[in-house]
């Protein structure tokens, strides 16, 4: 593998925290010397180039140069608690993506952040000599850092009294944080096992600068969990896991209050008007008055939901000592992403966990109430939790099938109106003989072969950047563990496209003289963040196996966004082979297929119809059964389509 092109060998070129050549989007995070020459040139590109600076590089002017961890914990203990960890949340909330237009105000505020450093090199409040002052892992690694390490004494400092040391304090974490990088790196035996190390940490930053759009995360899991999971009970009514049932035992919270709460909170910080959540500190808050349009009998049930969502101060910090990683362990984010102030005041503290925990965060939240209770358990107790897990994730995996079934169910239709499909679409969980793969589509010329999975890169492997752990993660996803009896996904693709040339799925009524091109595609429900040194790596893989031999080169590993997001394109009739042939004769080819579609499509891409139309059913349901201001008619009428009631 020759990782020299991608500047990865190169010691100034730092591809962990703040790497010398970095490129951002709304959509995905590379190296900007990764990227094709005429990506590179584009104007419009270049607007989105946002590199990271250390504090070395911040501070190299000034006095205060010096650097280390007794420093950067002085620093915050300075300050008092309660001030310092709302200013780094609404901070974080301002820089954060989501967030569009800054006034002047804030300017001045995150200006002020550098009194000590030579105005000239500041171009604004985001960027230093092009080069990104602010990124996610730094915000909440400082806001971990306050958590954890400074108390609640009064008498302290403001925030707004000594701007300076606050700023300081920000960007100490920078280099800090790579710490652990450099002591790896300067003890590996070999350079292929530095190698390993700096794609570990790649692979981290490519996880926390990629983001998944709202509009299509929310609806998307609303039909799983309210419209999949009927058909999967009626499919496999011996293998059903109650999932409705078991979140309100767990938690003692309806699922759908649940995640109509959550898409409440998540909407009002998202509010078109976010400034005032920075200028007005209440607003920034969630208080009692944020239940108040609640029915009254469900009122003190909503407030359970925090309960799932919030840490306090000490609960934050059992969490944390679970983790190894102190820069790097944000696992307590992840599993609670608001501040608990008391009980009856809370603040978010990052967004991206929220919209995680309002979706396929539910399934964690089961899954990790079993994992405790096989813990704390024995014998044949110890044994029926562990097949309650197993079922779950079956069943999990199971809806999320059903949910791709009416996804590509959809396109068929779509492309069965202007003649281009000469049969229909295969699915193996109707019955039909696909080979062992989920789904068969057959165009005139081509056959698309799809496996879909729930499984991916867990959570707190990323956070540990253990290139090796990833390794066996997608391992298993590809081929298996040695342990397990279910073939991995890309021998199921290998087996159902050699059953296919054998003629064993000569029951489909496809002529095999007709088809030129065959697609073995792979549907992740996670995006699993890649460049091309560790695609190449997964290749090399799948190539020392001899699997898909010959149709390696169109093999296609997609996340469900992106294809929701192909959904338009076949809407507007543009087929799959159309879209996949013009993947791979991009420039983005060696890239997720998100890369294309951003750069490629983007002004083709229009709103995903079906995603829309349940965002909108969703927020009608849920408004009529949950506020004061619902109709007693229009409750009757969607009541049929809810078919469920909160007691």
């Amino acid at each position: 593998m020759d990782l020299k092109r991608e500047k990865i060998r190169d010691p100034k070129v730092k591809l962990f925290l703040n790497p010398e050549q970095w490129a951002r989007t709304p959509l995905l995070v590379i190296p900007k010397t990764c990227l094709p020459k005429r990506s590179r040139r584009s104007s419009a590109f270049k607007k989105s180039i946002g590199v990271y600076v250390s504090y070395k590089e911040i501070y190299k002017d000034t006095n205060q140069i010096k650097n280390n961890e007794k420093l950067f914990f002085e620093e915050i203990i300075k300050f008092d608690f309660y001030d310092a960890l709302q200013s780094l949340a609404k901070l974080h909330y301002m820089l954060s993506e989501g967030y569009y237009r800054r006034n002047p105000e804030e300017l001045i505020y995150v200006d002020q952040l550098f009194t000590g450093v030579p105005r000239q090199r500041l171009e604004n409040f985001w960027y230093m000599e092009g080069r990104k002052l602010f990124f996610r892992q730094q915000m909440l690694a400082l806001i971990k850092t306050n958590i954890v390490k400074n108390d609640k004494k009064k008498s302290k400092k403001l925030v707004g009294s000594d701007l300076d040391s606050f700023g300081r304090f920000i960007f100490r974490v920078t280099d800090l944080a790579e710490n652990d990088f450099f002591q790896k790196e300067s003890k590996a035996a070999s350079q292929e096992e530095k190698t390993k190390i700096r794609l570990g940490n790649l692979t981290r930053n490519l996880h926390f600068n990629s983001t998944q759009q709202f509009r299509y995360l929310l609806p998307r899991y609303w039909t799983i969990y309210f419209e999949c999971i009927k058909e999967v009970e009626g499919l496999h009514p011996k293998e059903i896991f109650p999932i409705v049932h078991k979140f309100k035992k767990i938690t003692g919270l309806n699922l759908e209050l649940f995640i109509f709460l959550s898409f409440g909170l998540l909407a009002h910080y998202l509010r078109s008007d976010k400034s005032v959540l920075i200028k007005k500190p209440n607003e920034f808050l969630i208080g009692k008055q944020y239940f108040r349009n609640l029915k009254p009998n469900i009122r003190e049930e909503a407030k359970k939901i925090f309960c799932i969502l919030a840490h306090s101060k000490r609960e934050f910090k059992i969490e944390d000592e679970k983790g190894s990683s102190f820069y790097f362990n944000f696992q307590p984010f992840w599993r609670r992403p608001f501040f608990k102030l008391n009980d009856s005041t809370y603040f978010l503290l990052d967004n991206e966990y929220l919209q995680e925990k309002a979706t396929f965060g539910i399934y964690g939240v089961i899954n990790d109430y079993l994992l405790e209770k096989i813990r704390g358990t024995r014998g044949e107790e110890k044994e029926a939790t562990k097949r309650q897990r197993n079922i779950l994730n079956a069943f999990t995996g199971r809806c999320f099938e059903v949910y791709v079934k009416s996804l590509l169910k959809r396109l068929y239709s779509s492309l069965s109106s202007r003649s281009l499909l000469t049969s229909r679409l295969f699915s193996e969980m109707e019955g039909n003989p696909t080979g062992g793969v989920d789904f068969i589509v057959h165009y005139p010329n081509s056959l698309i072969f799809i496996e879909v999975t729930i499984s991916g890169i867990r959570h707190n492997t990323i956070l540990k950047a253990d290139l090796g752990r990833v390794d066996k993660e997608i391992q298993q996803m590809f081929f298996s563990a040695q342990n397990r009896k279910s073939k991995g996904k890309i021998v199921q693709l290998n087996d159902a496209i050699n059953k296919f040339k054998g003629g064993e799925l000569d029951k489909l009524g496809i002529d095999r003289r007709t088809i030129k091109k065959i697609y073995p595609v792979l549907v992740t429900e996670k995006a699993i963040s890649y460049i091309p040194p560790i695609f190449e790596r997964w290749r090399g893989w799948i190539q020392e196996r001899k699997l898909l031999n010959g149709y390696l080169d169109d093999f296609e590993l997609i996340d469900i966004e992106e294809l929701e997001m192909s959904e338009t394109l076949v809407s507007q009739g543009v087929t799959l082979p159309d879209i996949f042939n013009s993947y791979k004769q991009s420039e983005y080819k060696d890239w997720p297929f998100k890369n294309y579609l951003y750069f490629e499509r983007k002004t083709e891409i229009s709103q995903n119809q079906f995603l829309h139309s349940q965002l909108s059913k969703m927020l009608k349901i849920t408004n009529e059964y949950f506020t004061k201001t619902a109709k007693t008619e229009d409750v009757k009428e969607n009541k049929a389509t809810a078919n469920r009631t909160i007691k």
